[in-house]
């Protein structure tokens, strides 16, 4: 086999090499997206909140719908980039930085697949359960709870798949949805080990294949799949825009006087921006480009306040050039605003994905926003990188603060500890959780596998949709 085919030998590998039924037509890529869209807790995402609980209304989006569209994004983002980059894309050799369309859509609907009941405020409270565990600090088990690795949990263990056994006469069980290493690499937004005292990445326990597996094909240190940045990008652009727009039905957000003179939201927009860059600088040069060329001589000997003051000039200057598009939009649609929510979405999306192009940068390739520069081709748009995390970040703070979704947020709160209580607790968890799931701890157990008691109790609740969450609670204590 030459190097192309070798790459494709490796994206197509899975944990357990199982052949297909002989009568199967489908790819390998196909068979994954199909498990994805069949496995249990893809399904259960349609009761689970995005910004909005789940019951909040009939029009707003769920972590299913949320899913769905990043999925949208990703399949026309991916369409895109093989358009206008095909004969880079045709010639690739690294298995890491080839591009296919199913792939990128199935880490898209997985993308979220691990996310807890009650949004990220139900991420936090497990976060603090297992933080403030015995499991902290002596490596039986992860010690803290992120969504992004608890997606790994969800696909490569806690999900279910059926293999026909060596005798050809019974099915044995696996663990996980068995997927092809492409798609594993396509949810690996974060690729590294949160035992590596990172916040968000990939539990050891699932580092140990995703690691191995990026081993193999040679991908650099800390860099993310082609595949997994489409998805990134399209996950992104969907927050920033759709989310909006259900702050704008449900009442939340009135974009026509949150703008430059609202001093509070634009506090907030800058001091979340300003958090990031200490956490992540390498991550944001789109600010600090901002930063260094809009310094004067003078402010060099007070740059942090200079900085913070650059940020928030930014940070206003986007929100008023949102306003006037909303505008724009108003009149074009007669005033209607549920329509004019609905033509900035569409607008900014296509502005979003028309504007990706794929980049070389040491050793690897990004994805970043780029405008067009005529004959001399095109140049980083960090204004647009700059623009998708303002309007991040303006989501947020006009919908997730708002006080109706903070009383909800209360009361899963309440949910959450209830649950933690009874659930937490060995010798009453036993009597209330399913037999089966029971069973499969101790078999573990048994095997000299690592899944305790507490990282158990964690997973059935991330299992939870918004409702059972609800109804569990209300069976024990009401």
């Amino acid at each position: 086999m030459g190097i192309y085919d070798d790459a494709i030998e490796l994206r197509e590998r899975r944990m357990v090499d199982i052949p297909p039924r002989p009568s199967d037509y489908r790819t390998r890529f196909e068979r994954d997206y199909d498990r994805v869209i069949q496995a249990p807790s893809f399904r259960r995402l349609q009761g689970k909140s995005q910004l909005f609980g789940a019951g909040f209304g009939d029009y707003y989006r769920t972590r299913l719908t949320h899913s769905l569209e990043v999925a949208q994004i990703a399949r026309d983002v991916t369409r895109f980039l093989i358009e206008t980059d095909r004969e880079r894309l045709r010639s690739e050799e690294r298995p890491g930085l080839m591009l296919h369309p199913i792939v990128v859509e199935s880490g898209a609907l997985l993308h979220d697949i691990g996310h807890p009941p009650f949004g990220h405020f139900g991420e936090e409270i497990l976060n603090i359960w297992l933080s403030n565990s015995k499991l902290k600090d002596d490596n039986k088990g992860p010690g803290s709870f992120e969504g992004n690795a608890q997606n790994f949990r969800w696909i490569m263990f806690l999900e279910n798949s059926i293999a026909l056994a060596k005798d050809g006469k019974r099915f044995d069980i696996l663990d996980g949805l068995n997927l092809t290493h492409a798609v594993l690499l396509a949810v690996n937004k974060y690729p590294t080990c949160i035992a590596d005292g990172v916040k968000k990445g990939v539990y050891r326990r699932e580092w140990a294949d995703i690691g191995r597996i990026r081993e193999q094909w040679g991908i650099p240190e800390g860099q993310p799949t082609l595949e997994a940045q489409v998805m990134d990008y399209s996950d992104d652009i969907a927050y920033s825009t759709h989310d909006i727009e259900d702050g704008v039905k449900a009442g939340l957000v009135d974009i026509r006087v949150l703008t430059g003179q609202d001093d509070a939201t634009i506090s907030y927009i800058q001091n979340g921006i300003i958090a990031a860059m200490k956490k992540h600088r390498k991550d944001r040069p789109h600010w600090q480009r901002l930063i260094n060329e809009s310094l004067t001589e003078g402010e060099i000997q007070d740059i942090n306040n200079a900085a913070d003051a650059i940020i928030r000039g930014e940070v206003v200057r986007v929100l008023e050039q949102y306003l006037e598009q909303w505008k724009t939009a108003i009149e074009k649609c007669n005033s209607d605003i549920a329509m004019a929510s609905r033509e900035m979405k569409g607008h900014r999306v296509h502005e979003y994905i028309t504007s990706l192009k794929i980049v070389d940068e040491h050793g690897w390739r990004r994805l970043r926003f780029a405008r067009n520069t005529g004959s001399s081709g095109s140049t980083i748009s960090f204004d647009l990188e700059r623009q998708l995390d303002i309007l991040k970040y303006f989501a947020y703070v006009a919908i997730v603060e708002a006080p109706d979704v903070q009383r909800a947020q209360y009361k899963s709160k309440s949910i959450l500890d209830g649950l933690i209580v009874a659930l937490g607790d060995e010798t009453t968890g036993r009597r209330l959780l399913p037999v089966k799931w029971v069973q499969r701890q101790q078999r573990i157990q048994g095997e000299g596998g690592l899944w305790d008691w507490v990282t158990l109790a964690t997973d059935y609740i991330a299992g939870m949709t918004d409702g059972f969450a609800t109804k569990f609670f209300t069976d024990l204590y009401r």
